[in-house]
């Protein structure tokens, strides 16, 4: 007994066998992979091997056909399953894609969590509706957390801002729960959004704004103490608390924070060994212009400045500070 199987050189390789069931079971695994390929018995084989080269192109040029009119189907049945195409994918650099499907997703959050990127949002056409509630996009960021398995924070932005602040439902949680709840917004689905809390999301404003504050666009730029950089078109006032903390115990050189609303705009950079203070960079608006100001003060005052400035609790000003030309 003898499997005989015919390459695309039409070469053969032959696989002896003792008894006729394996024999069968091995040909059979072998149509589920390729059922393009011709099988058949011995007896039958006499046509295919007396074919000429013009007869062998045209069963080639066939099987290719069929083979890629699988392939076709395969694709076509894979996009259906994940529910209706009315999905952007935005990357932290800018890349923007409408052709989204599970398995782009599942590949985007495996470079978020290799370090390659930081994070991605997916928005739909549409809000999507659940709970009583209609959300707008959901955020997926990548941080690092000390070892915790939790380094995934999901960011369900709601679609009708409440009282002017933009607020979302946050969920820290693992992998594998993230990629679930991802594919099932790709569905459509909300989430169960039970342990998902309410959270003040920094980002500028999509509709109905002023114009003047239509020109800031929400921006949270880290420097780390070894040079590495991120930047971060949304975030959470926790993100902003984590950033300060940062400054503090010196993972972070630089923290540069643009805010959409208000307050506009704050850079904290880190002290060296030849002085430990901080430097404060940091606008005011005074009428239709805004005046940049500049300070030294201790790192936890400057932490202290870089929560408190987006809600307005401090201002720039006072005899500490050097009002400057605009820097670069």
């Amino acid at each position: 007994l003898q499997l005989v199987l015919v390459d695309d050189r039409w070469q053969k390789n032959i696989t002896d066998f003792k008894k006729p069931a394996e024999l069968r079971a091995a040909a059979d695994c072998l149509a589920l992979r390729v059922p393009e390929a011709r099988r058949g018995t011995n007896d039958q084989w006499s046509s295919f091997w007396s074919m000429d080269e013009s007869g062998r192109e045209a069963f080639e040029r066939d099987f290719r056909q069929r083979q890629n009119r699988r392939a076709s189907e395969d694709a076509q049945r894979e996009l259906l399953s994940e529910g209706p195409q009315d999905m952007i994918l935005k990357r932290r650099n800018g890349e923007v894609t409408s052709r989204v499907s599970a398995a782009l997703v599942g590949d985007v959050l495996k470079r978020c969590l290799s370090g390659e990127e930081s994070g991605f949002e997916l928005t739909p056409t549409r809000p999507v509706e659940g709970g009583g509630r209609a959300f707008r996009s959901l955020d997926c960021l990548v941080r690092e957390e000390g070892g915790s398995s939790e380094n995934v924070l999901l960011l369900l932005e709601l679609a009708s801002p409440e009282e002017g602040e933009n607020l979302a439902l946050a969920l820290a949680t693992d992998a594998r729960r993230a990629e679930e709840v991802l594919k099932g917004w790709l569905r459509r689905e909300i989430p169960d959004l039970t342990g998902w809390d309410l959270r003040r999301l920094y980002a500028a404003p999509r509709t109905g704004a002023p114009q003047a504050q239509r020109k800031s666009q929400a921006k949270l730029s880290l420097v780390y103490a070894s040079g590495a950089a991120e930047n971060h078109a949304s975030f959470t006032a926790e993100d902003v608390q984590v950033a300060a903390e940062g400054i503090v115990d010196g993972t972070y050189q630089i923290v540069d924070l643009t805010h959409a609303l208000g307050y506009l705009w704050i850079r904290v950079t880190a002290g060296d060994k030849t002085d430990g203070r901080c430097t404060v960079e940091a606008t005011k608006p005074e009428g239709e212009e805004l005046g940049f100001y500049i300070a030294k003060m201790p790192p936890r005052e400057a932490a202290a400045w870089l929560t408190g400035y987006p809600h307005g609790e401090f201002q720039p000003g006072g005899r500490d500070w050097k009002r400057i030309k605009k820097p670069n």
